[in-house]
């Protein structure tokens, strides 16, 4: 009887378990923050380049306008821009 009663347990456990996952998955995604950057390029890093525009990867060091240097990671989707 005490084995039929732990398997019960377990069972309806596991089944709140997976049954509640999705729910919270389910949540909005979240938005990573949008921040622009100006300045001069001083070193660039290419680690892994796809077929298709866009699909690299790396880091670039930026030597801002306003003095000092800021080092930013290059995923893919990323747009750099040539400013005028």
């Amino acid at each position: 009887m005490k084995r039929r009663q732990a398997i019960a347990m377990v069972l309806s456990c596991l089944s709140l378990w997976v049954c509640g996952l999705p729910l919270g998955m389910a949540g909005a995604p979240q938005e990573a923050a949008v921040a622009s950057f100006e300045g001069h390029v001083k070193a660039i890093r290419i680690d892994i380049c796809g077929l298709q525009r866009g699909r690299c990867e790396g880091a670039m060091v930026l030597a801002q306008k306003e003095g000092g240097e800021v080092s930013l990671a290059i995923k893919p989707g990323i747009q750099i821009r040539r400013g005028e």
